[in-house]
C-alpha cells in the first residue's frame, strides 16, 4: 500500500513538473509548484549597464571595464547551468568579440551544460564559448541596437537604422543569420517617445523594457496596476508592443550590491532588502500575477562575476528561495522582516528578460493599453522643477555633427545597395565602419550632451570619422553607377579632420551629388570646398550652376569675434588650402539617383577675389524679406521672432545643467529663504532689545494677547500719530509691511474693525499691501528697464547669501523705523504673504524668467544679394563678450537663377525662407528663440512632429507651472496651429544640419532652445570638481518658415532630414553618364524612403522564395518606407481603403523587379518594408 502511494505521488510530481515546463519554460528552476500569487516567482536578471561614453570615453571604458566584464560574466555562466546573464550594449559586446573572440579562454574554464553530462571543457575560443552559452539560453542579448539611443532628439529613420546596424553585427558574432532580438532594452534614455512602439513593432520586437518615465506616470501605473501595458501608437492598431515598466531604477540597493570587492556583507540587512525588492517587483502588476522581474546589477557591475554570483547564491540559500539550500517546491526559510522560522513567500531563480516574457505569455492576462509619450522625464518632486529637458538643447554643435554623420552613413549604405549588383565587399566593410562610428553618437549620453567636454569631443571625433568614411563609400558607389574609369590605384580616402565637404580644387575635378529621397527634388543645395580658379558646371547640360560663398555664418561669426574681436565685418579665418566653402544650387535631382558636377577653369576676369564677399558684388541688390524693429524683433515669413536669455543658478547647488531645467520660481528660492530668515531674525533681535531696554510699555493683561491681524500695540497713544511704514521690500519678494494708521487717539484700523468686519475682510485688509507690493516689485525686478542681466544674475547666483544680506538690511531698516514695536507674528506673516504673492506671480507669468536681448549698437542689420540667395544679418546682445549673452540672426531667401530648372523653366514652387539663429550663452544661461505669428493672432497650440505623426501640444497645468515642465522635443517640424481644421498652418521645419531642440507653447507662440551653457552638474553622477560641462561652441538653430498643410510640411521635413550628399570623384575622371537613377519614375508624393539595404532587416518575417534570399541570379533590395500622410487622411482605418499597397509602388520600384510588401498595405503614418527581387547584372 505504501509503495502504491509513493508511485502515485511520483506520477503526480512528474505531471506537475511537465505542466510547469509547458507553461513557463523554467526547466524546473522555480520548483514543481506553479507560480501563483500565493507562491510567487521572481526572475533575477543579472546585467551590467555600460554606456559607450559618459564619464569617460568609449575606448577608455572598453579597456578599463568592458572587456573584463564580458570575460568574467561568460566564465561565470559557463561554470553553472543555473546562472543567466543579459548583455544589453551591442557596441561593447561586438567590440570585445571582434578583438578577443579568437583568443582562448583561461585553462581553468569549465563548461557544464547539464548535470547529467557533467562538466565539459570550454571551447577553443571566446567566440565559441559565447555562442554555446547563447544556444543554451544562459546568455541573452537584448536591445539589438548598436547603442541605446536617445528617443527625444534622435530622428525615427536614424533610430531604426542603428537597430539594423547593431542587429547585423550581433548576427555575425552569434553565428546565426536568423537570430533576432525580441526584447528592446531602453532602461536608461531620458524619457520615451510616442513613436517608439511603432518603430519597435516595425522592427519585429514584441516586448520593451522601459525605466525613466515621469514620476507621476510611474505612480499612476503602480496605483492602477498598469506597469505592464500594451503600448500603441495613436491612430494605428498594428504598431504596438508589450511594455514592462521597471518599478524602480535598474540598480539594486546598497545592501544587495555585491560587487565582488565587499567582504563585510550584512546578510540580515541583505535579506531584508531582498524581501523589499521582491515585494516592489510585484507592485503595479496585474492582479493574479505570479511572476515578476527584478534586475540585479548597475553601471559597469560584475567585474568579478564569479564572486558576485556566489554572494547572491549565498543570500538566496540563507532565505531559502529554493535556488540554493532549499526545497524545490518553493519551501525554505528566510531571514526577513518577519524573522526566522517563517515560510518564504518568494521563489528566486536566475533568468533573462526573454525567459520572463515567455513564461508570462503562457498565462496571458488582459493588459491595459496606453497611448502617447513619457516626455518630459521628471524623476523627483515637484515635477515642474525636475524636468529633464536640458538635454534637448545642450551641445547643439555635437547634436549637429551626430545627425549629419549618421545621415551620411545611412545615405552611403543605401546608395551602395542601389548600385547594380549591390555593394562591393570593400563598400560593405567601409559602410559598417561608418555606421558604427556615426551611430555611436546616437547614444543617450552623447547626442544629449550629458557628458563632460572631453567625452563630447571624443564623440565629435567619432562623428567626423563616420562622415569621412561615408563619403568614401558614396564616392565608390557613385563611380560605379556613373560608369567612371577611376583606375585601380585611385585613392578614395577623405581626411577626417576636414569633414565631409567634397572638394573641387583644380579643373577636371568631379563631384557626385546623391539624392537619397524617392522624389524628384526641384531645388536642392550642397556645400562644397571650391578653389578660386574654377567654376562649377552641371555635366547634364554643361551650364554653370549658381554658386555663392558662405561667409556670413552666425556660428563662424561668433567664433571669429571671440578669437579676434578686431576682425572686420565679413572677414574670416584663412581658407583651407586656398578653398572656400561654397553653396551650390541644383535643380531636378533624380529620385534615389546621382548627378555629376565638374570643375572647369575660369579666366582672370572671372576669378573671384577676396574683396568680393561671396560674389555679392556681381548680383543685383534686392529688397530683403525681413523687417527689423526697434524692440529687437524681426518679422519674416508671417512670423515675428526675438531672442531671450534664461538665467539659471549655479549648477552645483541646484542640479541644473544638461539634465534638469528649473523655473524662475525655483531659481530665486534660496534668495527668498535667506532674506526671509534673516529678516525675521533681525526683527526678533530688535524686539528683544526693545523689551530689554524698557521701551515697550506693558499692556493690560486683558489686552496683551492680540491676533496676527493686529500688528500694532493695543495701548492707547497719548497723541495722534502719522501713518508709519512698517517694512521695505526684499528683492521683489519680501515686501513692505502694512501701514499702521492711528487716527484720533484711537486703536489701529485693524483693531477697530475687529468687531464689525468679517474675518475674510480683515485678512484681506491686513495682507493686501504686502501682496500688492510683492507683485509690483517682482514685475520691476524682472524687467530689463529696471534691472540689468548682470545684476539679476549676480543676485540669483549668490543664493542664500544674497538673500541674507538683503534680509538683514531690510530688518535693520524696519527695526529702526518701528523702534522694535509690533508683534513678531504679524511681521513674519506679512513677509510670507509678500513672498507667496511673488512666487505665484513668477509661476503664472513664465516670461518673467526670460530676459529679452535687444539689438546691439555695434552695427545695423546688413543685407546682401548673391546668385543663390539674399541674406540679412543682425546681431543681438553683447556680441564678442563671452560673459554676456549674444546672438546672430541670419535670414536667407532663395531667388534669381537658383529658382530656374536645368531646362530654364521656373521652379514649381519657390523654396521657403530660411532662418538661422546662432547664439553663445555665458555660464548657467540658456538662450531661446521666440516665434509668434506676425498678424498678432495667438496660436491655440503647437503641432509637433515625432517622426510618425503629429501631436498637439499646448500649455498644460497637469505638467506643471514652469516652462521646462511644458517643454517637449521639437521633432522635424513645429506648426503654429490657429484654427480647428489645421489645413493651413504656419510651420517651422528644421533645416538640413539642424538637430531637434526643445519647444514649448508659451504666450501664443513657440519658444525653441538655441544654446545652453552648463558649467557642471553634481546631481547625476558626473561630479562638479572633476568634469566640466561647458559648451564653448556657439549653438545654432536653423529652420524654414513655410505655410501649408501638415502633409506638405512633413514632405518638406523629409527632404530636409535627408538632404543631398556630395562626394568627390577625384581629378581627371572619365565617366560615361552624367546622371543616374535606379527607378524609372519617382515614388508617390506621400511615400517616403527611409533606408535601402541588401541584407534582410530586422522585422522581416517573410520566408521562402518570397523572403528575398540572395541567389538564383537575384540581388534583393529592401526599402524601408513610410506613409507620410496624416491618420485622418485615410478613409477607412480598419480596411484597405486609403492605404498604400504594392500597386501604388509598381510604376516606380516595380521597374527594378517584382515587389513584396510587409505588411501588405500601409496606413497613413505607418512604416513598412518593400522587397524588390532585382535581377543581378552581368
Amino acid at each position: 500500500m505504501r509503495a502504491a502511494w509513493l508511485r502515485l505521488v511520483a506520477i503526480l510530481a512528474v505531471l506537475a513538473a511537465g505542466h510547469v515546463l509547458a507553461a513557463g519554460g523554467d526547466d524546473g528552476r522555480f520548483g514543481v509548484a506553479e507560480c501563483t500569487p500565493s507562491s510567487p516567482c521572481v526572475h533575477l536578471v543579472a546585467h551590467s549597464h555600460m554606456d559607450p561614453g559618459w564619464r569617460n570615453t568609449f575606448d577608455q571604458y572598453v579597456i578599463g571595464s568592458g572587456n573584463g566584464i564580458h570575460r568574467s560574466a561568460v566564465l561565470a555562466c559557463a561554470r553553472d547551468p543555473a546562472r543567466r546573464f543579459t548583455f544589453g550594449d551591442a557596441a561593447f559586446l561586438v567590440r570585445w568579440l571582434e578583438s578577443e573572440g579568437g583568443e582562448a579562454p583561461p585553462e581553468d574554464c569549465v563548461y557544464s551544460p547539464t548535470p547529467s553530462r557533467g562538466r565539459d571543457p570550454c571551447g577553443t575560443t571566446w567566440l565559441e564559448l559565447f555562442r554555446s552559452l547563447v544556444r543554451d539560453g544562459r546568455v541573452d542579448v537584448v536591445g539589438g541596437g548598436w547603442v541605446s539611443h536617445d528617443e527625444a532628439v534622435t530622428p525615427v529613420h536614424l533610430a531604426a537604422a542603428q537597430f539594423d546596424a547593431g542587429a547585423a553585427a550581433l548576427r555575425a558574432v552569434v553565428g546565426d543569420d536568423d537570430w533576432r532580438p525580441t526584447v528592446a532594452w531602453q532602461i536608461d534614455p531620458f524619457g520615451h517617445a510616442a513613436s517608439t512602439p511603432a518603430v519597435l513593432a516595425h522592427l519585429g520586437y514584441k516586448h520593451v523594457v522601459v525605466n525613466r518615465v515621469p514620476r507621476g506616470a510611474r505612480r499612476e501605473a503602480v496605483r492602477q496596476r498598469g506597469r505592464e501595458f500594451v503600448w500603441i501608437r495613436a491612430g494605428s492598431s498594428r504598431g504596438q508592443v508589450v511594455a514592462h515598466m521597471l518599478r524602480r531604477h535598474y540598480n539594486v540597493p546598497r545592501a544587495l550590491d555585491f560587487t565582488g570587492e565587499r567582504t563585510d556583507v550584512d546578510w540580515a540587512s541583505a535579506a531584508v532588502a531582498l524581501e523589499a525588492e521582491a515585494v516592489a517587483s510585484f507592485e503595479g502588476l496585474a492582479r493574479g500575477a505570479g511572476r515578476a522581474m527584478m534586475l540585479v546589477g548597475d553601471d559597469f557591475r560584475f567585474k568579478d562575476a564569479e564572486r558576485t554570483f556566489a554572494a547572491w547564491e549565498t543570500l538566496l540559500a540563507r532565505v531559502g528561495s529554493g535556488d540554493r539550500g532549499g526545497d524545490r517546491d518553493g519551501g525554505g526559510r528566510r531571514a526577513g522582516p518577519k524573522g526566522p522560522g517563517k515560510r518564504s513567500a518568494f521563489r528566486f531563480a536566475w533568468s533573462t528578460p526573454a525567459e520572463y516574457f515567455a513564461a508570462t505569455a503562457s498565462n496571458p492576462v488582459e493588459l491595459p493599453r496606453r497611448v502617447g509619450s513619457f516626455l518630459p522625464y521628471a524623476d523627483n518632486w515637484p515635477v515642474s522643477e525636475n524636468a529633464w529637458v536640458g538635454s534637448f538643447v545642450h551641445r547643439r554643435e555635437l547634436k549637429r555633427a551626430v545627425v549629419a554623420s549618421s545621415t551620411a552613413a545611412l545615405n552611403a549604405g543605401s546608395l551602395a545597395a542601389l548600385c547594380p549588383n549591390g555593394a562591393k565587399d570593400v563598400e560593405r566593410i567601409e559602410t559598417s565602419r561608418a555606421e558604427r562610428a556615426a551611430y555611436l553618437g546616437l547614444h543617450h549620453d552623447a547626442i544629449t550632451g550629458t557628458c563632460p567636454k572631453s567625452v563630447a569631443d571624443d564623440f565629435t571625433s567619432w562623428a567626423r570619422k563616420g562622415e569621412a568614411l561615408a563619403e568614401d563609400v558614396t564616392a565608390r558607389a557613385a563611380a560605379r553607377a556613373l560608369r567612371c574609369d577611376v583606375g585601380a590605384e585611385h585613392s578614395w580616402r577623405t581626411e577626417p579632420d576636414v569633414g565631409a565637404a567634397a572638394r573641387l580644387r583644380e579643373p577636371g575635378d568631379a563631384v557626385a551629388v546623391h539624392n537619397p529621397t524617392g522624389w524628384v527634388l526641384p531645388y536642392a543645395e550642397v556645400r562644397l570646398l571650391v578653389g578660386r580658379r574654377v567654376k562649377i558646371v552641371d555635366a547634364r547640360t554643361g551650364r554653370a550652376v549658381p554658386t555663392q560663398e558662405r561667409r556670413t555664418d552666425g556660428v563662424r561669426f561668433l567664433n571669429g569675434l571671440l578669437r579676434s574681436p578686431s576682425l572686420a565685418d565679413g572677414e574670416e579665418d584663412d581658407d583651407i588650402d586656398g578653398l572656400s566653402e561654397t553653396v551650390v544650387a541644383l535643380t531636378d535631382l533624380p529620385p534615389l539617383g546621382i548627378v555629376r558636377l565638374a570643375a572647369v577653369a575660369v579666366g582672370d576676369d572671372e576669378m573671384k577675389t577676396t574683396g568680393d564677399v561671396g560674389g555679392y558684388a556681381k548680383a543685383p541688390r534686392r529688397d530683403p524679406a525681413v523687417t527689423f524693429e526697434s524692440d529687437g524683433t524681426a518679422a519674416v515669413g508671417g512670423v515675428k521672432m526675438s531672442v531671450a536669455s534664461v538665467a539659471s543658478p549655479a549648477d552645483e547647488r541646484f542640479g541644473d545643467g544638461p539634465y534638469v531645467s528649473r523655473s524662475g520660481l525655483w531659481h530665486v528660492l534660496p534668495v527668498v529663504c535667506g532674506a526671509l530668515v534673516c529678516f525675521v531674525n533681525v526683527t526678533f533681535a530688535a524686539w528683544v532689545a526693545a523689551r530689554a531696554l524698557g521701551k515697550r510699555r506693558a499692556a493690560p493683561r486683558r489686552q496683551r494677547r492680540r491676533g496676527l491681524l493686529d500688528g500694532a500695540s493695543p495701548v492707547k497713544s497719548s497723541k495722534p500719530r502719522r501713518s508709519r511704514v512698517r517694512g521695505i521690500g526684499v528683492y521683489g519678494f519680501l515686501a513692505t509691511f502694512a501701514a499702521r494708521a492711528r487716527r484720533f487717539n484711537r486703536y489701529s484700523l485693524a483693531e477697530r474693525s475687529t468687531r464689525s468686519k468679517p474675518l475674510a475682510t480683515r485678512v484681506a485688509r491686513r495682507f493686501a499691501a504686502p501682496a500688492f507690493v510683492g507683485v509690483v516689485l517682482v514685475l520691476a525686478a524682472h524687467s530689463t528697464a529696471f534691472v540689468s542681466d548682470a545684476s539679476h544674475g549676480s543676485i540669483v547666483r549668490g543664493g542664500y547669501r544674497s538673500g541674507a544680506w538683503i534680509g538683514g538690511v531690510a530688518g535693520v531698516v524696519n527695526a529702526a523705523r518701528s523702534r522694535g514695536k509690533g508683534t513678531m507674528g504679524g511681521a513674519a506673516a506679512s513677509g510670507c504673504v509678500a513672498a507667496l504673492a511673488a512666487f505665484v506671480t513668477l509661476a503664472r507669468v513664465p516670461s518673467l524668467s526670460y530676459r529679452g536681448m535687444v539689438g546691439h549698437g555695434l552695427i545695423a542689420p546688413r543685407c546682401f544679394a548673391g546668385e543663390v540667395y539674399t541674406e540679412c544679418i543682425a546681431r543681438f546682445g553683447a556680441v564678442a563678450n563671452p560673459s554676456l549673452p549674444s546672438a546672430v540672426l541670419t535670414v536667407r531667401e532663395r531667388a534669381g537663377r537658383a529658382l530656374e530648372t536645368e531646362r530654364g523653366s521656373p521652379s514649381r514652387e519657390p523654396p521657403p525662407i530660411e532662418v538661422e539663429w546662432a547664439a553663445l550663452a555665458p555660464e548657467d544661461v540658456e538662450i531661446v528663440a521666440r516665434v509668434v505669428p506676425s498678424n498678432g493672432a495667438a496660436s491655440r497650440g503647437l503641432l509637433v512632429d515625432d517622426g510618425i505623426g503629429v501631436t498637439h501640444h499646448a500649455w498644460s497645468s497637469r505638467r506643471g507651472w514652469s516652462v521646462p515642465a511644458n517643454e517637449v522635443p521639437s521633432g522635424a517640424f513645429v506648426a503654429l496651429s490657429s484654427d480647428a481644421s489645421d489645413a493651413d498652418v504656419l510651420g517651422l521645419v528644421l533645416s538640413p544640419g539642424s538637430a531637434a531642440t526643445s519647444v514649448a507653447h508659451v504666450n501664443g507662440g513657440a519658444w525653441l532652445g538655441v544654446h545652453r551653457q552648463a558649467v557642471n552638474d553634481d546631481g547625476h553622477g558626473l561630479g562638479a570638481a572633476r568634469r566640466t560641462l561647458v559648451d564653448e561652441s556657439p549653438g545654432a538653430l536653423s529652420f524654414l518658415v513655410a505655410r501649408g498643410s501638415v502633409a506638405s510640411l512633413r514632405r518638406l521635413a523629409a527632404e530636409s532630414s535627408r538632404p543631398p550628399t556630395a562626394a568627390a570623384l577625384g581629378g581627371d575622371v572619365a565617366c560615361e553618364l552624367a546622371e543616374w537613377s535606379p527607378v524609372a519614375e519617382p515614388l508617390p508624393r506621400h511615400v517616403e524612403v527611409l533606408a535601402v539595404t541588401e541584407r534582410a532587416p530586422l522585422g522581416w518575417r517573410i520566408g521562402g522564395d518570397e523572403g528575398g534570399g540572395r541567389g538564383g541570379g537575384f540581388c534583393p533590395l529592401w526599402f524601408r518606407v513610410r506613409d507620410a500622410r496624416e491618420a485622418s487622411a485615410a478613409a477607412g482605418r480598419d480596411g484597405a481603403e486609403g492605404a498604400t499597397t504594392a500597386a501604388a509602388l509598381e510604376r516606380s520600384l516595380g521597374s527594378m523587379g517584382r515587389i513584396v510588401m510587409q505588411p501588405s498595405s500601409l496606413l497613413p503614418g505607418e512604416i513598412g518594408y518593400v522587397l524588390v527581387r532585382r535581377e543581378c547584372e552581368r
